[in-house]
């Protein structure tokens, strides 16, 4: 079994057929409605994967909430909600530029602001449980669930979002840890600072792995962009799987960065986000 918290939405997505620019308007060609955040989605890849998942995420009982819930029972995630006072689940527009498949959004956290350590009494995980997985909201609580975790034997991965000096206090307590967008120096810093591993993500530009002292570099593979919103949680997830079955580091990082690659490929992550590991092998064999 595989743990999970982190901020769980509705990513109103839009599709627009031009680079965007500021006080302008823009035609939006397709629309969808589909799950949002980093850790559910790592999960629901696991779950296509035949792992079986828990989610905890706060949740409001509003349209969106049932709509969150509806979406994680389809792919067999299992729900464990986390009540707060906050009236609305948490939400967010985003916006696809469909030249480059880059992104642009805007978010309501809803109530996972708000939790506070009081809240960690919700938060009880399942007795087979190996691995949890979380976000970078809320700091404070992240802190506590890692000390949980590790008193009943989890290993802890942590998605940082984009490298901030701050975040190394919290990186410092995690087994593994992932940060974007950054130099592979950063890498060293985090492991240095107590994570056994941590893996900086650059998009087109690949990975890079830390651990026990050495940095190796996974390319990542080309494939025509169309949607990058939830590659980098289906990188997380497809690492995940890797040390699951206890693979090398490198076979880990290079099946996590097929699966990313093939999750950029359709408009709506829920449409590319792979379903089997035949599929994912097959991108990698043709390289």
């Amino acid at each position: 079994m595989i743990e999970g918290f982190g901020l769980t939405q509705v990513d109103i997505l839009l599709n627009v057929p031009q680079k965007i620019i500021l006080n302008q308007k823009h035609i939006v060609t397709e629309q969808i409605f589909q799950i949002g955040g980093v850790i559910p989605t790592a999960l629901i890849f696991l779950s296509r994967l035949g792992i079986d998942c828990q989610l905890h995420t706060t949740l409001a009982d509003d349209n969106f909430g049932k709509m969150i819930t509806q979406w994680l029972k389809s792919e067999k995630v299992k729900l464990d909600p986390i009540r707060t006072k906050t009236k609305s689940s948490p939400s967010a527009v985003v916006v696809v530029e469909q030249p480059t498949g880059n992104r642009s959004g805007f978010y309501n956290l809803g109530g996972i602001a708000d939790l506070n350590l009081h809240d960690l009494n919700q938060i009880k995980f399942l007795p087979k449980s190996k691995f949890l997985l979380l976000g970078r909201h809320n700091p404070v609580l992240i802190q506590a669930l890692i000390k949980k975790a590790k008193h009943e034997g989890l290993i802890t991965l942590l998605d940082l979002g984009s490298y901030q000096k701050e975040a190394a206090n919290l990186a410092k307590t995690a087994d593994v840890v992932f940060v974007s967008g950054q130099v592979q120096t950063e890498a060293l810093k985090l492991l240095q600072s107590g994570s056994k591993i941590c893996v900086v993500t650059q998009g087109e530009k690949g990975c890079f792995v830390a651990s026990q002292g050495k940095i190796f570099h996974q390319p990542a593979f080309r494939v025509k962009a169309v949607d990058t919103n939830g590659a980098g949680d289906v990188f997380m997830g497809g690492f995940t799987y890797g040390l699951i079955n206890g693979w090398p580091l490198k076979k880990t990082a290079q099946f996590a960065s097929a699966a990313a690659a093939m999750a950029c490929t359709k408009f709506g992550k829920i449409k590319s986000i792979p379903r089997s590991t035949t599929e994912i092998n097959r991108l990698i064999d043709s390289y």
